[in-house]
């Protein structure tokens, strides 16, 4: 199984994707969430994921700007 983590600062819109999807049937698996791309950065750091789906703008931190430090941090 695949492991996700959901990254939005709306805290309604993680919780719509949380249970909008079936995410066991699709083959994944919720690892986390975070509110923003300092958060999810640091969650990186401690798990690796499979998957990672944020929010495009986000305050603190734009998926833009997350990317390539995420890329760092996995390797």
């Amino acid at each position: 199984m695949l492991k996700v983590l959901l990254v939005d600062d709306e805290p309604f819109i993680l919780q719509g994707l949380k249970l909008l999807v079936d995410w066991e049937k699709e083959g994944f698996r919720i690892a986390g969430t975070a509110a923003n791309g300092m958060e999810a950065l640091a969650f990186l750091k401690k798990e690796k994921v499979d998957l990672v789906i944020a929010d495009i703008k986000m305050p603190q931190m734009t998926v833009r700007s997350m990317r390539p430090l995420a890329r760092a941090v996995r390797m």
